[in-house]
């Protein structure tokens, strides 16, 4: 079976998402970010695309036309400027998206080293990202890396962006070992 995996940024360049102080938004660092992991896919022969989002609405549709084995969507939390962490989000009911949010934690934790705030389920789909999660027929998450909106979270981000592009790259390795196998 050919292993593709969707690459999805988090928002747009027209509505960039969360931003720091000094104007970086998600989408820029993500949009980096996704390109550093779609190489690595590339050199280790699995498909992958990098999806820019047209509509959040459609976004699901747009995904599954694409038939991925895995799909994980960038993102970067953002809340006072206090707040710190990783965490990654699945749909409560789909086994395969938790299993991949525990890893993907998991290696995230490790290159970050910044508060492990977990992966977390959600229920219900006016939960940020439950659209996403519940209508994406292949597993999948939503990635927070970290607050970028937090001054120390943005600089370790931006400091390990490529160490970080590899912590994700070895999180579907090892989901493809582990589920796929």
């Amino acid at each position: 079976m050919i292993k593709k995996v969707a690459l999805v940024i988090g928002h747009t360049k027209n509505s960039p998402g969360a931003c720091n102080r000094n104007g970086i938004c998600e989408f820029d660092f993500n949009e980096k970010l996704a390109l550093f992991v779609h190489e690595l896919l590339t050199e280790d022969r699995i498909k992958s695309k990098v999806v820019y989002r047209d509509s959040y609405v459609t976004l699901p549709e747009d995904i599954n036309k694409l038939n991925p084995s895995l799909v994980i969507e960038f993102h970067c939390n953002a809340f006072n400027g206090d707040v710190s962490g990783t965490e990654m989000l699945y749909w409560h009911e789909k086994e395969k998206s938790r299993v991949f949010a525990e890893l993907a934690q998991k290696e995230v934790t490790k290159v970050l080293l910044l508060r492990d705030r977990g992966i977390k389920a959600l229920h219900e789909l006016n939960e940020r990202g439950g659209h996403l999660l519940y209508r994406t027929e292949a597993p999948c998450i939503i990635a927070e890396s970290f607050f970028i909106d937090n001054k120390n979270d943005l600089v370790t981000g931006q400091k390990n962006l490529v160490r970080l592009s590899e912590a994700y790259y070895k999180a579907i390795l090892k989901y493809f070992e582990k589920v796929e196998s």
